[in-house]
Parts: structure tokens; C-alpha cells; sequence
């Protein structure tokens, strides 16, 4: 499983901390992750110490190894038997150094109506929200002709389509996926209050 990670590439506001709720519903390790606030009350399921890396990598004051991550897997008690993911928008930019890290690593691309994720961005005050949106879905393209991936369209699973849920949880990684407990872990409250409202 080491070499195999799950990476959740997205835009902001596009729905990747659902869809990374649903995999860590199905016993994929997340590790100690980013704490939950208002606009994402069951949390970012982000890797505070990755997430910690790649910040630093962006910054160019580090660069993102494979030792490193390895090292802080074990670290946090990840064990070789346990699938494990890693999400975050900045995986996009980054994503030909995780692609050579990883090269059998599984790609999920949430994404959803482009309207919609637009005004999520604008209600989060992003300083130019049609920049981020556009560079994200170029980056996803690069790494879909490049990378083994899935695009997961976030609206069909709001929408109650199961094949939709079944698109994330039925992975290689994954030994024994329920549906039962991804649809638990969809809130349509959270996805339709501020900071995340769809158009009618």
C-alpha cells in the first residue's frame, strides 16, 4: 500500500473533503488532519504534516521527498497493511513531483458545476477565484492523460447516484466498500449553506 496512495486533486470548494469523508469512511488512513470549523464541521481530512511539506515545497523552502513522507507515515502510525491518502488542492500544482513519488498512486478529480464552484470561491473571498478554478481543471487534465485517475463528478453524488459513490469507494485499495457508509457521510445541509450554494 505504501506506493499506492489515493490523492484527491481539486479545486477548492469542489467537494474533495466530502469525497475524502467517504474514503476514510471505508478505513482509508487519513492521519492527524486539519481540525473542522464552520465551513467544513466534519472536518478538512487534510495531513497536517504533508500538507505542512507541500506548503514549504510551494514556497521553495523544501522539497517534497519520498523519504519525508514516508518517515512521517510511520511516524503518525501508519502500517503497511492500511490504504492511505493524501488531499489538497496544491497536490495540482505539485502534481508531477507526487506523480514521480508515486507513480502507481491512484489520481481522484472531484469536481462540480463550474458556476457553482465559482460563487463558492467569490462567498470564501478568494482573490481571483476564476484563476484558481481554471488552473485546478488544467492541472486535472494534465494529470488525467498522464496518471492513472477517476474524475468524480461531487453533484451526481449529492444527487444520489450510487454509481457515482461507487466510482470513489470501489477502489483496488479498498478490501470491503459499503455504500452504506459513504451515504452516511453526505450532508446535504453543509453542501447547500454558505460558502458552498448552488445555483437553482
Amino acid at each position: 500500500m505504501l506506493n499506492k496512495p489515493i490523492l484527491i486533486a481539486g479545486a477548492p470548494r469542489s467537494g474533495t473533503s466530502m469525497c475524502a469523508r467517504i474514503l476514510h469512511s471505508q478505513g482509508v488512513w487519513t492521519g492527524d488532519c486539519k481540525k473542522p470549523n464552520k465551513f467544513n464541521p466534519y472536518g478538512f481530512f487534510e495531513n497536517n504534516t504533508f500538507t505542512a511539506m507541500l506548503n514549504r515545497h510551494y514556497k521553495g523552502e523544501f522539497p517534497l521527498q519520498w523519504e519525508n513522507i514516508f518517515e512521517s507515515l510511520e511516524f503518525q502510525g501508519w502500517t503497511p497493511d492500511q490504504p492511505w491518502m493524501f488531499k489538497h488542492w496544491k497536490l495540482l500544482p505539485t502534481w508531477k513531483i507526487w506523480d514521480a513519488m508515486f507513480p502507481d498512486a491512484l489520481w481522484l478529480l472531484p469536481y462540480r458545476n463550474e458556476g457553482d464552484n465559482l460563487r463558492s470561491l467569490e462567498n470564501m473571498r478568494y482573490a481571483n477565484p476564476f484563476a484558481v478554478f481554471k488552473e485546478c481543471k488544467e492541472r486535472q487534465n494534465e494529470i488525467a492523460d498522464r496518471c492513472t485517475h477517476r474524475f468524480v463528478d461531487t453533484d451526481k453524488i449529492i444527487g444520489g447516484w450510487i454509481s457515482e459513490l461507487q466510482n470513489i469507494i470501489c477502489l483496488p485499495q479498498i478490501k470491503e466498500p459499503s455504500v452504506l457508509r459513504g451515504r452516511d457521510c453526505i450532508d446535504l445541509v453543509i453542501w447547500n449553506r454558505k460558502g458552498l450554494v448552488k445555483s437553482d
